[in-house]
């Protein structure tokens, strides 16, 4: 420990040693995050409803994460159209239906 104390106080000079440790713990945490990407799980695919549709009723029954999945759709389809509404480019402008 009193090798720390002594490089930390006067740190103008070079110890080889603290470079190899330095490189090694670079490689080793490279190697272990490329091995953890390879290894890490995917994520399980959302089933969709009938005619493509991603709704309440079409993520019912099925996994927690596809309930998610949808209700975070249709909040996102929901601030889209509130955002389209209150810029003046949403369908209701050109005269079509909005809802």
């Amino acid at each position: 420990m009193d090798w720390l104390v002594d490089w930390l106080s006067d740190p103008s000079e070079f110890d080889p040693f603290v470079f190899v440790v330095l490189v090694a713990l670079t490689v080793l945490l490279t190697l272990g995050s490329i091995v953890w990407l390879v290894l890490e799980r995917e994520e399980p695919s959302t089933r969709r409803g009938r005619h493509g549709r991603s709704d309440g009723a079409a993520a019912e029954g099925s996994s927690p994460l596809a309930r998610i999945a949808a209700r975070s759709e249709q909040e996102a389809a929901r601030v889209r159209r509130e955002m389209d509404a209150d810029s003046g480019r949403g369908a209701d402008v050109r005269g079509g239906a909005r809802r």
